[in-house]
């Protein structure tokens, strides 16, 4: 019985990892963006914001399947406009992924990133 406890237990933390809100948007690039540690190729970016119980993630896939992660930080602001957009900081000739705000709520890459 105890171990059908244990396996329940397991099963329900699975599922709540697995049901964590996810916001999503996606952007259409003309040159290579840097999202952490990785470049992404220009083309279409699909970003995912995951929310985990004290963290959030934000992952970036292209239509090849190519992906970075990086975390990110809820940005309050008192303007909640309803808009989506990505955030880009322009160093020298490289495109650096700043932010991303997705329905109103901005999420700005963590420092380090």
């Amino acid at each position: 019985m105890k171990l059908f406890t244990i396996a329940l237990s397991a099963l329900a933390l699975c599922g709540a990892a697995l049901a964590a809100p996810i916001d999503t948007l996606t952007a259409h690039f003309t040159s290579p963006v840097s999202i952490g540690d990785k470049v992404l190729p220009a083309g279409e970016v699909t970003f995912s914001v995951i929310h985990g119980t004290s963290s959030m993630l934000l992952v970036a896939r292209t239509a090849n399947n190519e992906a970075a992660a990086v975390m990110v930080n809820r940005q309050y602001q008192s303007d909640d406009s309803r808009k989506s957009e990505v955030v880009l900081n322009k160093t020298g000739n490289t495109l650096k992924l700043d932010s991303v705000c997705v329905d109103g709520i901005s999420y700005a890459v963590a420092d380090g990133q």
